[in-house]
């Protein structure tokens, strides 16, 4: 967890394999809002948006007067091959629209041990808490106030996941509190 780690990782394989661009990939927790309808499943993309190169680091700055945390800085931008497969993925996704639930599905058909550790645990696990609300204890939220729980519009159709893109936030700490979120990146 961190990215000391992960840059560790990337400079031993860097000696031992011809590796000229590299890709993070990990499990996180999306931002969800009226603009982006970020649900349980969804894909996100870093895709760069403004003055930011796809990746805000979200702990990289200095704390003002009030507790006014300010960013300073900004990372790397990708190298330009990167961005224009990023932008190609887009508008093949709008054009044809995704097929990472057919990849899902012969994957399940194909290794069903695999359902178990990486199949959907079921839309009806996808709950938004309020940002401001602390969670009870514990692994679940079988404990936590259900009217702390955000109303959202009905479940999608289709149920598929969707793909998102824009800007990601890093740090190295887990976030266990929404309050701190910026509008400014999805996840």
């Amino acid at each position: 967890m961190g990215k000391t780690s992960a840059a560790t990782v990337a400079r031993d394989m860097m000696r031992s394999f011809p590796i000229r661009a590299g890709f993070m990939v990990g499990i996180c927790g999306g931002v969800w809002s009226e603009k982006t309808d970020i649900r349980l499943g969804d894909v996100i993309v870093s895709q760069q948006d403004g003055m930011h190169g796809g990746v805000v680091q979200r702990d990289y700055g200095k704390m003002e007067r009030d507790r006014v945390f300010r960013r300073t800085g900004t990372l790397n931008k990708p190298p330009r091959p990167l961005l224009n497969a990023v932008q190609g993925l887009k508008a093949m996704h709008l054009r044809k629209g995704s097929i990472v639930h057919q990849h899902l599905k012969d994957m399940i058909s194909k290794y069903p041990l695999m359902e178990e550790e990486y199949g959907s645990p079921g839309r009806e696990q996808d709950e938004l808490f309020d940002a401001s609300y602390d969670h009870a204890c514990g692994d679940s939220c079988d404990k936590c106030d259900r009217g702390k729980v955000v109303k959202r519009e009905p479940e999608r159709k289709d149920g598929r996941p969707r793909i998102h893109y824009g800007n990601i936030a890093s740090g190295d700490e887990a976030m266990q509190s929404g309050i701190y979120i910026r509008d400014d990146y999805l996840v």
